[in-house]
Formats: structure tokens, C-alpha cells, sequence
């Protein structure tokens, strides 16, 4: 059905802090410091999608949480470094839990992080098989919640993503890139927009082949939903999105490199596209 064998417990946690939240008096001030998890370990059995993960080599650190009033404008320093499955993972935070701005600060470090076994765990019933794909990142992920204001979700920092290849549902081959590598200036999720200083693809290999119903292999990747959507919105004749003007150079090893002419582009809520 779903649930793990940790559910109960999570349900019942769930219950308490629901009837502790309906008594109207103010919450117990506390001041914590030097909270410190190493060596831990935690691992997963999901029977239901036939994997297991584990999380090795945790070490948690929290030198100070506090919500009284004279520190709730002060960084909450949290990390955490371990293994998830064989592949190293490394995250330091600033935030401000109980400030009215909640400003949270995440610093996400990746080295060649296998994204393979976790295609499984997609939105959306996949029509691909993604058998590699390896992720190197250093990401400053930033929220702030201004009172009476939109959310502000911010990405920055470079990405590299290689050893990258794409089949179709049979396994067909579709597409391979041995490294392509590209970095956020302006990421915001929330508003739709995407600035990115430069694009690079190392030798891209795409195979298109001409189906039957005279389709393109490519096209059977995108999901049933997306496409019913994009087809209603031919249907209305609605269109969306600004395509930034852009430039594209080969270089002498024989990679592609693409710059836009401002590096930005903004799009609705919801269709960021490159």
C-alpha cells in the first residue's frame, strides 16, 4: 500500500503536534546548542519499486537552534555530510527557522552522483531508461518568505552532468553525452525565469529514428501529460515563452558551446524552457 513500517509512528507524532497547535497559549522558548549525529547510518527497503538505499557515514552537526526573541534573526548553521548510496553528498545551510522571513540559505555538493537509481522516483510515470547519468554540483540554493510577498526561490552556482545517456521504453538507444556542463547566475523556479552564464556539450549523439505512425522517437519520451497539454494549448492557439536570442561556437575539441545574448530568459510560471 505504500506505507513503511515507519508510518504508524510518523501518524502519531503528526496527531500529537496537531492538538498541541490548537491550544492558543505561546509555544515553549528554548535555546539548544552543540547537537552532533556521527557515523550514522539509515538504510531503506523499497519493496515496492525493488530498491534499496542507503544512507552511510552520517555525520549531522547543529551548533545552536533557538527561538527566543533576541535570536531568531540569527543563522541556524545546520550540516550534513555522508554517502547515499556509495556517492558522496555534502550539505551546509544558513536559516532562520523562526524568523517571519524563514531565509534559508542551502549549499548542495555533489561529485559525479549517479541520478540512474532515482529515475524511478520521477513525477510522472517515465517513458524513458536513463542506465547513466552522473552529477557534480556546487548549488547555493536561497528562500525567503517577505510577509505579504511572493516567495523567493533563487539557484546559483555550475553544474556538470556527465557520462549521460537516454533510451527509449525498449531500451532503444536515443541519446548520449559524454559531459555537458552549464552554470545558474539567476535561477528562480517560482517566477519562471532562468539565467545562465554559458552552456557546454561534449559531443552529443542523438539518434532519431522515424516510427511507423511516422512520429520521432524523441517525441514517445515526453510524458502523456505534458503532451496532452501542449496539444490543448495548439489546439487554443495559445503561446508561451520568449526565446532569448543566442549564439552557438564549436571549439577545437570538438564540443558544442552556447552563450545567450544576455543570458536570460523568462518564460510563465511553469515553462522554463532553454
Amino acid at each position: 500500500d505504500g506505507r513503511n513500517n515507519w508510518s504508524d509512528v510518523i501518524e502519531r507524532l503528526q496527531a500529537n503536534s496537531a492538538e498541541s497547535t490548537q491550544d492558543d497559549g505561546p509555544g515553549a522558548l528554548f535555546s539548544i546548542g552543540n547537537i552532533r549525529v556521527r557515523h550514522g547510518a539509515i538504510r531503506v527497503d523499497d519493496r515496492v519499486r525493488g530498491q534499496q538505499h542507503e544512507l552511510s557515514e552520517l555525520d549531522l552537526g547543529l551548533p545552536f537552534i533557538s527561538n527566543l526573541p533576541v535570536k531568531v534573526d540569527v543563522f541556524v548553521q545546520p550540516s550534513l555530510s555522508a554517502m547515499l548510496n556509495g556517492d558522496p553528498l555534502k550539505m551546509q545551510a544558513r536559516t532562520k527557522p523562526f524568523a517571519e522571513s524563514h531565509e534559508t540559505v542551502l549549499d548542495l555538493v555533489l561529485n559525479e552522483f549517479d541520478l540512474a537509481p532515482w529515475a524511478a522516483y520521477l513525477p510522472f510515470k517515465p517513458t524513458f531508461r536513463l542506465p547513466s547519468a552522473l552529477l557534480t554540483s556546487n548549488l547555493e540554493v536561497s528562500f525567503r518568505q517577505i510577509p505579504d510577498a511572493t516567495p523567493e526561490l533563487m539557484v546559483r552556482g555550475p553544474v556538470v552532468l556527465r557520462s549521460l545517456v537516454l533510451q527509449d521504453a525498449d531500451g532503444g538507444p536515443v541519446a548520449s553525452l559524454p559531459e555537458v556542463e552549464f552554470e545558474f547566475a539567476d535561477v528562480q523556479p517560482l517566477l519562471g525565469r532562468l539565467h545562465f552564464t554559458h552552456l557546454r556539450m561534449s559531443k552529443p549523439e542523438i539518434d532519431l529514428t522515424r516510427l511507423k505512425d511516422g512520429s520521432l522517437n524523441v517525441m514517445k519520451l515526453i510524458p502523456q501529460n505534458a503532451a496532452a497539454g501542449k496539444g490543448k494549448e495548439a489546439a487554443t492557439g495559445k503561446t508561451g515563452g520568449k526565446a532569448a536570442n543566442g549564439g552557438g561556437k564549436r571549439a577545437e575539441d570538438g564540443s558544442t558551446a552556447a552563450t545567450a545574448a544576455n543570458g536570460t530568459q523568462d518564460a510563465s510560471p511553469g515553462e522554463i524552457d532553454f
